[in-house]
């Protein structure tokens, strides 16, 4: 959604590791000899404590990230509820079964260990919200996992799940879900029974198909469909009017269903596919921020595209478009009435020779166009709109003598321009042509009172036939 994050939230994450007072600080780093002062047993000092023995209050444990390989039986034992429990960052193979004061459990970490099974009690756990196993061996999940009736936040994300645990399709109180980095290959009809889920990652599995039922979740904000074996989407993933980004990339989408429904989507990346058409529904979503089609097999770009309202990055890099064109009801009107938020425009290595004046005059101020057989002179230059500050044409200088280029970076009004990017450009010493040094790439910064750039002769030459004329010059000379 790119990008896209952990359904489960950095915010929560970090909240699990600070959550306990620092009264009850346990986090130690030094080796000690002495067992009193063993990392564990400070660890575990507030269920000791004679005021909380006393009062029965509820604690937070944090025993992260201590080199642990065994559960600590002193967790066991205690008659204390604990509410917060952190074992994240061991060597655990296991958990023990659910017993004692961890029954009353709230938030349990285990992430990052070396678990392979989790006990069938689990299920014990009734008041558990927030439970995290990311980055464990994990195959599957036990049945009793369904009972977690108070769970709103889970992550079993980077483990060794190949199928869709149908456990988790009974959570009814789940609004989080993290299944990214498995192998899960079929998401189940049932995912419709999770009609709470705001947030739901499945990234990085193997998924050929998402139901139709999917449409049913119509609380879902965050969707992350990414590096799958997606072909196509169902029409039902047009009832997600909630969604505000949808992950689509690296996949291998030939189409996409009308998504013209989804007004509250802002950023839709779907870079990385097979797709060779962007309909014209595209108008209708107008709160979209980020579109990237990078790198698909786009022939045209609607027009409707620039008449999105709040749209400030397009990426089409890496497509087959030969022409841009603004909307004709642009024509009509003096372009410094046309409000537009495009701030970003990348249409690098597409085909590109013409570009509508209309465009030269939105407010971008970050364009990239180079790898295009654009031709453009110096003039084209100035009826760019003054907003532009970073401007990337490889394939301008590419096409031009080394007069050309001094004399259209000279026609240029520079005054706003402060980079501009060309691939290092040298003059052939045996036929004296401009030609392009494919391994260096450089940065010119412009100034105002600078009108030329001089264009180094090379000791390169430019092509073979160069390179042979260079060794007959060499052979008559002696």
């Amino acid at each position: 959604m790119g990008n896209i994050q952990s359904a489960l939230g950095d915010e929560e994450l970090n909240g699990l590791n600070h959550a306990y007072s620092s009264q009850y600080e346990a986090r130690v780093i030094s080796d000690f000899t002495d067992d009193s002062m063993d990392p564990i047993h400070r660890a575990t000092r507030p269920l000791r404590s004679k005021k909380a023995v006393k009062t029965f209050e509820p604690v937070s444990v944090d025993i992260a990230n201590m080199g642990i390989t065994e559960f600590p039986q002193s967790l066991l034992e205690v008659k204390r509820e604990i509410h917060w429990l952190d074992v994240s960052s061991n060597r655990l193979t296991e958990l023990p079964e659910i017993q004692g004061g961890l029954l009353k459990l709230k938030r349990l970490g285990c992430g990052s260990n070396r678990i392979t099974i989790l006990p069938s009690s689990i299920g014990l756990l009734k008041d558990l919200t927030w439970f995290d196993i990311t980055h464990n061996p994990l195959s599957e999940v036990p049945d009793s996992f369904g009972d977690l009736e108070s769970l709103t936040s889970l992550g079993i994300s980077d483990c060794l799940l190949r199928d869709f645990p149908l456990c988790i399709t009974r959570l009814n109180s789940l609004y989080k879900l993290g299944l990214f980095g498995n192998q899960i290959r079929v998401i189940p009809k049932e995912i419709k029974n999770l009609k709470l889920l705001t947030k739901l990652d499945l990234s990085e599995n193997q998924i050929e198909e998402i139901p139709r039922e999917i449409g049913h979740c119509t609380n879902l904000q965050w969707l992350n469909l990414s590096r799958n074996r997606l072909k196509s989407l169902p029409v039902e993933i047009s009832n997600l009017c909630k969604v505000e980004e949808l992950g689509l990339s690296n996949n291998m989408l030939q189409v996409l269903p009308d998504l013209s429904k989804l007004t509250s989507l802002k950023i839709l990346p779907v870079f990385d596919n097979e797709l060779e058409v962007l309909d014209s529904w595209i108008k209708s979503m107008i709160g979209l921020e980020k579109i990237d089609v990078s790198s698909n097999s786009l022939c045209i770009l609607p027009e409707e595209t620039f008449l999105l309202p709040k749209l400030m990055y397009l990426n089409i890099r890496n497509n087959k478009i030969k022409e841009i064109k603004v909307p004709e009801s642009w024509n009509l009107n003096s372009f410094s009435s046309v409000k537009s938020s495009l701030r970003h425009f990348y249409c690098s290595e597409n085909l590109i020779e013409h570009i509508d004046y209309g465009l030269l005059q939105l407010p971008i101020s970050d364009w990239q166009i180079q790898g295009n057989p654009l031709k453009l002179k110096g003039e084209n230059f100035n009826s760019l709109h003054n907003s532009l500050a970073k401007l990337a044409a490889s394939s301008v200088a590419k096409t031009l003598e080394p007069r050309g280029v001094q004399e259209l970076l000279g026609s240029m009004d520079l005054n706003y321009l402060s980079k501009m990017h060309f691939k290092e450009l040298r003059v052939c010493h045996i036929c004296c042509k401009c030609f392009v040094h494919k391994p260096m790439k450089i940065i010119l910064k412009i100034k105002v009172d600078q009108r030329s750039i001089p264009i180094p002769f090379s000791r390169i030459a430019c092509s073979q036939k160069c390179k042979n004329r260079a060794i007959v010059k060499r052979t008559s000379f002696k």
